[in-house]
């Protein structure tokens, strides 16, 4: 199991920039519509349909940035989960989980 762990800066304007792939090739986020990063453990969500500023994926090539230092959560490192919709995916898949390829942002 691959491990991503990003450090989040609260109250600092820090964004993370994270590259996506799949079987070696960028992943295509050019349909997708919104992105749900949830914080496990942590009961919180970031959502980019209420809070667009938070989650862009519009830079391409798989570049995912996520604007977290003013998000309101407790210090400390948290596996997160992240669903991509698009009209394929209704209901949202799940890109990041930590049972799988895992992604862990430390807030400090």
């Amino acid at each position: 199991m691959s491990v991503l762990t990003e450090i989040v800066f609260k109250d600092a304007d820090n964004p993370n920039i994270v590259n996506f792939f799949q079987d070696g090739a960028p992943m295509d986020f050019s349909t997708t519509s919104r992105m749900l990063l949830t914080f496990n453990g942590a009961g919180v969500s970031v959502d980019s349909n209420s809070n667009p500023p938070l989650i862009d994926w519009s830079g391409g090539s798989g570049e995912v940035v996520f604007d977290l230092g003013n998000v309101v959560i407790a210090k400390g490192s948290y596996p997160s989960t992240l669903k991509v919709y698009d009209g394929t995916h209704p209901d949202g898949q799940v890109i990041t989980h930590p049972q799988g390829t895992g992604l862990t942002f430390k807030f400090v």
